[in-house]
């Protein structure tokens, strides 16, 4: 009879080890049922010391997936805090192409007489293609 039990125990955790590495939930409820298995099997003195191992590896398993489920709310409420209040500009770097001799520039007003639609449109013309179109918001 103990030893019916003990293979079940050790069948149910090879079983969960080939399950999928994503299903943490699978995992979680059958280590549960594993730990209550075998400390009443250790309480009622029917389990070798050799299959005491299994209850440790088991053990460490249900803390590595609880500090990993800790990480990972952590993670998710810190990007949610993150995006909450943050403006994405239109621009990653928050400067505009300089479109005549292509050059990064700060973004200011003060570009807008240099900027001007005359100048780009020549050099679009004698380049034949448009390479850089400038947006302004007024």
């Amino acid at each position: 009879m103990e030893v019916l039990i003990i293979k079940r125990i050790t069948y149910i955790y090879i079983y969960i080890y080939n399950q999928n590495i994503y299903s943490a939930t699978f995992k979680y409820k059958n280590i549960n049922l594993i730990i209550i298995l075998t400390k009443e099997l250790r309480k009622q003195k029917k389990i070798h010391i050799v299959y005491n191992h299994i209850l440790n590896k088991v053990l460490n398993e249900l803390n590595y997936l609880n500090e990993e489920k800790k990480y990972f709310k952590n993670k998710i409420s810190v990007t949610i805090i993150d995006t909450k209040n943050t403006i994405l500009p239109l621009n990653k770097k928050d400067n505009i192409i300089n479109s005549i001799n292509a050059d990064m520039v700060p973004n200011n007003l003060l570009l807008f007489d240099y900027l001007q639609m005359d100048n780009i449109y020549n050099k679009n013309e004698e380049d034949h293609q448009v390479k850089h179109i400038p947006i302004f918001f007024f």
